[in-house]
């Protein structure tokens, strides 16, 4: 086995002494020449005529001139992902939104507070009489609807005080007795009743005008955000439908009721 270690050891030294190498120390020091010997720590190698030994430990690379030599592999650097520029929304100077523009926004103002459109299409008398008005029938109707609800509640206790008389009484509980009870039933809770009807019928009106005098002045707002918006157009006799409310006054010597309203409703257009 010895043997046969020496006899590959004597080849492999032969072999490589017939080439010329270039042996690359770890200092940097590249040296060329041909390799003579070659043991497992040292390696003699001859430059110029001269035999230098070289341990091992001090060799960066020993590559034979005829040895075919392998160019490092490339790395290619990783391509970063492209991130997508966020797209910012572009707002146009002088663009607004629906709800900014007067046929939107005089409406919206005065659901919410009653006159406000009207008066931001510049007739602040208008709306604030509009929120007079408006105000003064909200407290009418929360005002009747509470006389409604103890006129009811006071009509009902008539009839069940009416009912415990009556089965309390021996003239008045036989069912002979019938059309009897009755008839004095009806007088004795009559006046309660007749309230009771008042009460509601009021009640029901009070909320019918509300209702209508809230809806008008959201659609008076609609028409003046309508006509703001042709005017700012620049049409100065802008066509369509147009409300008008004045105040008149006409003496009472001459037939008149003092201070009253004049109110006008027109469709206009232009040939």
């Amino acid at each position: 086995m010895y043997l046969r270690k020496l006899i590959l050891s004597v080849i492999f030294v032969s072999s490589t002494a017939m080439f010329g190498a270039t042996l690359t120390l770890k200092n940097g020091k590249v040296l060329q020449g041909k390799v003579v010997n070659q043991t497992r720590t040292d390696v003699q190698l001859e430059v110029d005529g001269k035999i230098l030994t070289i341990p091992k430990t001090e060799i960066q690379e020993l590559r034979l001139k005829d040895e075919p030599k392998q160019e490092p592999k490339k790395v290619e650097p990783q391509k970063k992902e492209e991130v997508p520029p966020k797209k910012e929304e572009i707002v146009e100077s002088g663009k607004i939104r629906w709800w900014q523009k007067p046929r939107w926004n005089y409406p919206l103002s005065s659901a919410v507070l009653p006159g406000w459109g009207i008066w931001k299409a510049e007739k602040k008398w208008q709306g604030a009489v509009t929120f007079a008005a408006v105000a003064g029938l909200a407290y009418y109707s929360v005002k009747t609807s509470g006389e409604f609800r103890s006129a009811k509640s006071a009509y009902q206790d008539k009839v069940y005080e009416y009912l415990l008389i009556s089965q309390s009484n021996s003239t008045l509980n036989p069912p002979s007795a019938t059309l009897i009870r009755v008839l004095i039933g009806s007088a004795y809770s009559g006046g309660a009743f007749k309230h009771y009807q008042t009460a509601s019928t009021q009640s029901n009106d009070a909320l019918i005008f509300f209702g209508i005098a809230y809806g008008a002045q959201i659609l008076y707002s609609y028409f003046l955000g309508v006509q703001k918006e042709k005017l700012l157009a620049g049409d100065s006799n802008p066509e369509g439908l147009q409300f008008s409310l004045n105040p008149t006054y006409r003496p009472v010597s001459l037939g008149g009721n003092g201070v009253g309203w004049n109110t006008e409703l027109r469709y206009s257009w232009k040939f």
